[in-house]
Protein backbone atom coordinates (compact mmCIF):
# COMPACT_ATOMS: atom_id res chain seq x y z
CA UNK A 1 0.00 0.00 0.00
CA UNK A 2 1.48 3.48 -0.80
CA UNK A 3 1.51 6.23 2.05
CA UNK A 4 -0.07 8.81 -0.65
CA UNK A 5 -3.23 6.77 -0.67
CA UNK A 6 -3.38 6.08 3.08
CA UNK A 7 -6.17 7.85 4.67
CA UNK A 8 -6.36 9.97 8.12
CA UNK A 9 -9.38 10.83 9.98
CA UNK A 10 -7.84 12.55 13.00
CA UNK A 11 -9.08 16.22 11.75
CA UNK A 12 -12.28 14.86 11.00
CA UNK A 13 -12.28 13.46 14.95
CA UNK A 14 -11.23 17.13 15.71
CA UNK A 15 -14.31 19.01 13.83
CA UNK A 16 -16.63 16.94 15.30
CA UNK A 17 -15.40 17.10 18.79
CA UNK A 18 -15.78 21.27 17.98
CA UNK A 19 -19.20 20.65 16.66
CA UNK A 20 -20.17 18.66 19.67
CA UNK A 21 -18.92 21.55 22.15
CA UNK A 22 -21.07 24.04 20.30
CA UNK A 23 -24.24 21.67 20.55
CA UNK A 24 -23.66 20.78 23.87
CA UNK A 25 -23.24 24.79 24.49
CA UNK A 26 -26.51 25.43 23.12
CA UNK A 27 -28.43 22.58 24.71
CA UNK A 28 -26.77 23.73 28.05
CA UNK A 29 -28.24 27.44 27.49
CA UNK A 30 -31.72 26.57 26.63
CA UNK A 31 -31.95 24.17 29.58
CA UNK A 32 -31.17 26.74 31.71
CA UNK A 33 -33.47 29.46 30.48
CA UNK A 34 -36.02 27.29 32.09
CA UNK A 35 -35.00 27.45 35.06
CA UNK A 36 -33.26 31.17 35.93
CA UNK A 37 -32.30 32.48 39.52
CA UNK A 38 -34.19 35.36 39.61
CA UNK A 39 -37.56 33.19 39.98
CA UNK A 40 -36.64 31.72 43.58
CA UNK A 41 -39.36 33.11 45.80
CA UNK A 42 -37.92 32.08 49.41
CA UNK A 43 -37.44 35.85 50.18
CA UNK A 44 -40.94 36.71 48.76
CA UNK A 45 -39.31 39.61 46.67
CA UNK A 46 -37.66 40.76 43.17
CA UNK A 47 -34.49 38.93 43.45
CA UNK A 48 -32.79 42.47 42.63
CA UNK A 49 -34.26 44.05 45.91
CA UNK A 50 -32.82 40.93 47.62
CA UNK A 51 -29.32 41.15 46.18
CA UNK A 52 -29.26 44.63 47.10
CA UNK A 53 -30.64 44.45 50.55
CA UNK A 54 -29.38 40.58 51.60
CA UNK A 55 -26.57 41.77 54.80
CA UNK A 56 -30.12 44.24 55.67
CA UNK A 57 -32.30 40.73 55.57
CA UNK A 58 -29.98 38.24 56.83
CA UNK A 59 -29.76 41.00 60.25
CA UNK A 60 -33.21 41.20 60.56
CA UNK A 61 -33.67 37.20 60.16
CA UNK A 62 -31.18 36.52 63.09
CA UNK A 63 -33.03 39.16 64.88
CA UNK A 64 -36.22 37.38 64.25
CA UNK A 65 -35.26 34.36 65.33
CA UNK A 66 -34.22 35.34 68.56
CA UNK A 67 -37.55 36.64 69.30
CA UNK A 68 -39.76 33.83 68.01
CA UNK A 69 -39.54 30.16 67.30
CA UNK A 70 -41.43 28.57 64.71
CA UNK A 71 -43.03 25.13 64.53
CA UNK A 72 -45.01 23.64 61.41
CA UNK A 73 -47.26 21.20 62.83
CA UNK A 74 -47.59 18.73 60.07
CA UNK A 75 -50.30 17.28 58.18
CA UNK A 76 -51.30 14.58 55.22
CA UNK A 77 -51.35 16.31 51.60
CA UNK A 78 -53.75 14.68 49.11
CA UNK A 79 -54.11 15.74 45.39
CA UNK A 80 -57.39 17.34 45.30
CA UNK A 81 -58.45 17.31 48.98
CA UNK A 82 -57.85 20.21 51.61
CA UNK A 83 -54.78 20.14 53.25
CA UNK A 84 -54.68 22.41 56.26
CA UNK A 85 -50.84 23.87 57.00
CA UNK A 86 -50.43 25.57 60.84
CA UNK A 87 -47.80 27.49 62.36
CA UNK A 88 -47.41 27.87 66.08
CA UNK A 89 -45.24 30.55 66.81
CA UNK A 90 -44.29 31.35 70.72
CA UNK A 91 -42.10 34.00 72.06
CA UNK A 92 -38.62 33.59 73.73
CA UNK A 93 -38.90 36.56 75.34
CA UNK A 94 -42.22 36.77 76.42
CA UNK A 95 -43.19 39.43 73.60
CA UNK A 96 -46.75 40.07 72.60
CA UNK A 97 -47.96 38.14 69.55
CA UNK A 98 -50.33 40.30 68.42
CA UNK A 99 -48.32 42.23 65.80
CA UNK A 100 -47.27 39.41 64.02
CA UNK A 101 -48.35 38.62 60.40
CA UNK A 102 -47.66 36.06 58.02
CA UNK A 103 -47.43 35.39 53.90
CA UNK A 104 -47.42 32.22 53.25
CA UNK A 105 -46.46 30.73 49.55
CA UNK A 106 -47.44 27.55 48.36
CA UNK A 107 -45.63 26.58 45.39
CA UNK A 108 -43.64 23.72 43.60
CA UNK A 109 -39.59 23.19 43.70
CA UNK A 110 -39.70 23.11 39.90
CA UNK A 111 -42.47 25.71 38.69
CA UNK A 112 -44.11 28.09 39.79
CA UNK A 113 -47.38 27.52 37.88
CA UNK A 114 -49.04 26.42 40.59
CA UNK A 115 -48.37 28.94 43.43
CA UNK A 116 -50.61 29.92 45.80
CA UNK A 117 -49.77 33.04 47.88
CA UNK A 118 -52.19 33.75 51.32
CA UNK A 119 -51.95 36.29 53.83
CA UNK A 120 -52.34 35.45 57.63
CA UNK A 121 -53.00 36.63 60.77
CA UNK A 122 -52.62 35.04 63.83
CA UNK A 123 -55.14 33.22 65.77
CA UNK A 124 -54.21 31.91 69.19
CA UNK A 125 -50.82 31.74 68.63
CA UNK A 126 -50.87 29.75 64.76
CA UNK A 127 -51.34 30.64 61.47
CA UNK A 128 -53.20 28.42 59.53
CA UNK A 129 -53.51 28.14 55.87
CA UNK A 130 -55.83 25.65 54.02
CA UNK A 131 -54.78 24.70 50.10
CA UNK A 132 -55.60 22.03 48.08
CA UNK A 133 -52.54 20.38 46.13
CA UNK A 134 -53.24 20.17 42.30
CA UNK A 135 -50.60 17.45 41.71
CA UNK A 136 -49.15 14.85 43.53
CA UNK A 137 -45.26 14.99 44.08
CA UNK A 138 -43.02 17.25 46.25
CA UNK A 139 -44.76 20.82 47.42
CA UNK A 140 -42.81 23.64 48.98
CA UNK A 141 -44.13 25.90 51.83
CA UNK A 142 -42.62 29.08 52.13
CA UNK A 143 -43.24 31.40 55.05
CA UNK A 144 -42.57 35.27 55.21
CA UNK A 145 -43.56 36.17 58.88
CA UNK A 146 -42.99 39.95 60.59
CA UNK A 147 -43.32 42.14 63.51
CA UNK A 148 -43.08 45.84 63.44
CA UNK A 149 -39.25 45.18 63.14
CA UNK A 150 -37.42 42.23 62.08
CA UNK A 151 -38.36 39.64 59.58
CA UNK A 152 -38.40 35.86 59.27
CA UNK A 153 -38.26 33.38 56.50
CA UNK A 154 -39.09 29.72 56.72
CA UNK A 155 -39.29 26.48 53.93
CA UNK A 156 -41.03 23.67 54.70
CA UNK A 157 -41.35 20.92 52.50
CA UNK A 158 -44.86 18.13 52.38
CA UNK A 159 -45.77 15.63 49.83
CA UNK A 160 -49.06 15.26 48.34
CA UNK A 161 -50.02 11.63 47.71
CA UNK A 162 -52.53 10.74 45.34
Amino acid sequence: MNEKNKKTFWPYGIILAIFAIIVACIVTVIISLDYPVYKDNFYFDQYQDVDNNYNEIQISRAKFDKKYAVEFIPGNAKVGQNFNAKFKITSKDGLNLKNLKAQILFTRPDSSKFDKKFELKLKDNIFEANFIPGKPGRWQILVKITDTKDTGFFKFEIKADK
